[in-house]
């Protein structure tokens, strides 16, 4: 719920929070973090946290953390033992404009572009994960916890508790999970949550990864949302679904085929890891993109991502492509069957020649990706 400066801070005093986390993000969607004192809040609201060192492309001290007050959440499972609430931030200049490379504002931006053509978009998220015994350093073992299948039931299924529980921790931070069940690879899980707006998916798909992270390394066992964690099972995947809500069913095919003409040039940002292309391998003849303009929300849905993306870039590019298909009036049946690159090198060159990448991500996002598979 949103909130005052002034109730922010009541909450925080009433509930004895002893630690605030400021959580943020850098472009390749790795979590970063800043702790506060409680008593420093309301000069963080007012005028911001300055960050050092965090951009090569700003001066030191140039951008400051905002943090965003409806996202206040207790995260009472974060740290045992100490009560902790979490804000996530927003990143700008000193000047107050946005910071161009800052990945949550790229996805609001592509929010904000479907609300100017009228659509309210919803979007939703399923993460594959794995659950690995852990050695007592916490490093991952090399067996699944388990050699359950699809749908398995316990005791074959030895994720349920954990499953369970983890629920119980979204649920706690206004997170609606929806089902979870055994995923199709031994010591393979996914839980379902309930969509919404896109920034706010985004959001929620940062906090899930959280919670199975955290209550993995409370049993003893690592989370592993790598796209190939182990040789010999299935890989890992993000598949994403896209609504325009109720209205939007006569744009879907539209939307759709925006999505497939810029697939080619999306993959880089939405596989970005090199075991990507292994699962990219696995799944090839599968049907990774489909859509509907019927039901209660149309949507369109790609299963190629993978957890290795950035949900904010992953979600905002998916957007882009599909309003340009509106714009453009692209129907299915004029594009072909979507390519997909085979290795990271050659989804770096298709993302490197394309004007619509170019047009949608600012270059020093695109320059992170590529630096990071040299």
């Amino acid at each position: 719920m949103p909130y005052t400066a002034e109730e922010a801070a009541e909450l925080v005093e009433q509930e004895d929070v002893e630690c605030i986390r400021l959580a943020f993000f850098d472009a390749l969607g790795h979590p970063k973090s800043l702790f506060l004192s409680p008593s420093v809040l309301p000069r963080a609201l007012a005028g911001g946290v300055p960050m050092e060192e965090f951009s090569a492309d700003a001066a030191p001290g140039e951008l400051l953390l905002f943090p965003q007050l409806h996202t206040l959440q207790g995260l009472d499972w974060y740290r045992e033992g100490e009560k902790t609430a979490r804000l996530y931030c927003s990143i700008r200049h000193r000047s107050g404009a946005p910071f161009a490379a800052d990945s949550r504002y790229i996805l609001q931006r592509a929010e904000q572009a479907a609300r100017d053509m009228g659509f309210s978009l919803t979007a939703d998220g399923i993460q594959e994960f794995y659950l690995l015994p852990a050695d007592a350093g916490g490093r991952p073992g090399r067996v699944p916890q388990d050699g359950a299948q699809a749908w398995d039931a316990p005791p074959a299924d030895k994720g349920a508790g954990l499953r369970e529980e983890v629920c119980r921790m979204l649920q706690d931070v206004g997170i609606r999970p929806l089902f979870h069940c055994h995923g199709g690879g031994a010591g393979q899980h996914r839980i379902v949550c309930r969509p919404a707006g896109p920034v706010e998916a985004a959001d929620n798909a940062m906090t899930f990864r959280e919670a199975v992270y955290t209550a993995a390394h409370h049993s003893g066992l690592y989370a592993s949302f790598a796209p190939k964690p182990l040789i010999r099972q299935r890989g890992s995947g993000f598949f994403i679904r896209i609504s325009l809500g109720r209205a939007g069913g006569r744009y879907m095919e539209a939307f759709f085929a925006g999505v497939i003409r810029h697939i080619r040039d999306m993959t880089a940002f939405l596989n970005p890891v090199r075991p990507s292309y292994e699962r990219l391998g696995e799944i090839r003849n599968e049907k990774l993109c489909t859509w509907t303009g019927e039901g209660a929300l149309p949507y369109v849905e790609l299963r190629s991502p993978d957890s290795a993306a950035n949900p904010y870039i992953a979600f905002a590019l998916l957007i882009y492509a599909g309003l340009d298909g509106i714009r453009k009036g692209l129907m299915q049946g004029e594009r072909q069957a979507p390519y997909f690159p085979k290795t990271v090198e050659e989804a770096h060159h298709f993302a490197r020649e394309s004007d619509f990448i170019r047009d949608v991500l600012p270059a020093q996002v695109i320059e992170a990706y590529r630096q990071s598979v040299l």
